[in-house]
């Protein structure tokens, strides 16, 4: 089947005014100058006799090639569990050659192997099939994996952002962290972010729609992905939610919760780490480029190029089951196909040039109360756009997703009535979809008052 591939560009308005106001839209981001090999975070303890038979066994033998080692520890053998007590770096955790866990003991440890005992699951069985998925994407030599590393830090997602932020300033190229959203506050997540480090997490496997779920300032990193009318802040641009392919399993899915999804995987616990590992196989895809020069693409431009480098595997008008995340075909006026990650895709998104510039919204209060708002969209380039799709960050319709599609052919504006209240912040984003392979995503944290 044929596969189409749109573009996206994505623009966050800043605060309402109570006069008419144009946003510009700002440059892309300058490029991280990191060159060495891109490292993805597993959070979980790994058992290495879970899965010893079959085509993708999880051993020492297969594990240990694919380790981020830091240089200035001792490696010690996963079997033996044979650490030692110095502190080569001087960062206060003896031997962290390949992470640390903090659930080890008083002050943690170096230790990440959880083994089955007597064929019973010990806590390590459910990384172990996280891995033996991970292993034949790494083993296939017509891939950009040779280079990309697996780290493993084990603790709190507060005590996970700062060894990970930390090593990341020590220079390791550190592209993604994969665990529990529920594991992982608003403030983790930004922390993250403020380092370049997307994060990407399971949600549940239930097939429950997750848009009607407000959230609110405290709630997990899950909910701070997206514009939401319940938490009433801006959503952290690096905190990457992906569900499963509904053909294999139907996950929990949400037009304005769910970015992509990844084909042919029956599980969140896995789609998020393949999503990952997609990501920095793309770094290296990247760096190898003869007119990068090994620099390491940002975090945002590799959710552009993830957003942009999707199939749509679904054609058909839209059904309950396949409308599931906000990166879509557009067919006659309507959403129709989810979007599913391709890694060619992705690679190849990064190389695009820009094909939608200059994204601006202009957005106007238009009644006493101050509750209802025209909103105009533009751009400064002459390609086409097919759509407008627009999160208004307050959970409102029928499916409670906040998502309305405007056809671009027909209509460059669109009015909305926010809940009244008395006083209420929301976040409206904005995705210009083309047929080209584009992402715009413009920086911003200000806050549209209604009262």
């Amino acid at each position: 089947m044929k596969r189409l591939r749109s573009s996206t560009a994505l623009y966050r308005a800043l605060p309402l005014p109570s006069q008419p106001r144009a946003y510009a839209s700002e440059p892309l981001e300058s490029r991280t100058l990191l060159s060495v090999d891109p490292v993805i975070v597993l959070t979980e303890m790994l058992s290495l006799n879970t899965w010893t038979t079959g085509p993708n066994p999880v051993t020492k033998a297969t594990v240990a090639p694919w380790l981020w080692t830091s240089t200035q520890e001792t490696a010690w053998d996963l079997d033996l569990g044979n650490y030692d007590t110095d502190d080569g770096d001087g960062n206060t955790y003896p031997d962290d050659a390949y992470g640390w866990n903090f659930t080890d003991g008083t002050n943690g440890s170096p230790n990440f192997i959880k083994n089955d005992v007597g064929g019973v699951d010990q806590g390590g069985a459910h990384c172990a099939t996280i891995v033996s998925k991970l292993l034949p994407i790494l083993h296939n030599t017509s891939l950009p994996g040779s280079r990309v590393r697996i780290m493993f830090v084990i603790g709190t997602g507060a005590q996970i952002a700062s060894y990970v932020s930390a090593r990341k300033d020590d220079g390791v190229n550190i592209i993604a962290v994969d665990g529990n959203y529920d594991n992982f506050t608003r403030a983790d997540a930004v922390a993250l972010g403020a380092e370049d480090i997307l994060l990407f997490g399971p949600h549940d496997n239930v097939n429950f729609n997750d848009d009607p779920t407000a959230g609110n300032s405290g709630s997990s990193a899950f909910y701070h992905a997206t514009p939401r009318g319940g938490t009433e802040m801006a959503p952290v641009q690096t905190v990457i939610p992906v569900t499963t392919d509904p053909a294999d399993f139907k996950a929990n899915y949400g037009i304005n919760s769910y970015f992509f999804a990844v084909e042919d995987v029956d599980a969140q616990s896995w789609a998020n780490p393949i999503a990952a590992l997609y990501t920095a196989m793309a770094v290296q895809a990247y760096q190898d480029g003869s007119s990068h020069l090994g620099v390491t693409p940002t975090a945002l431009q590799l959710k552009r190029a993830m957003m942009s480098g999707v199939v749509y595997k679904y054609y058909s008008q839209p059904t309950y089951n396949d409308v599931r995340t906000i990166t879509h075909n557009f067919v006659s006026g309507s959403r129709a196909g989810m979007g599913v990650l391709d890694l060619d895709g992705i690679i190849d998104s990064l190389d695009h040039i820009i094909e939608i510039t200059g994204v601006s919204i202009t957005a106007t209060p238009i009644d006493s109360l101050g509750n209802k708002v025209s909103a105009s969209f533009d751009h400064t380039d002459s390609n086409s756009v097919n759509n407008w799709t627009i999160s208004w960050g307050d959970n409102s319709g029928t499916d409670h997703s906040g998502i309305e599609i405007v056809n671009a052919a027909t209509h460059n504006s669109a009015i909305h009535t926010y809940p009244f209240s008395n006083v209420h912040h929301y976040f409206p984003t904005i995705y210009a979809m083309t047929d080209a392979k584009q992402v715009y995503h413009a920086r911003g944290s200000s806050t549209v008052g209604v009262s």
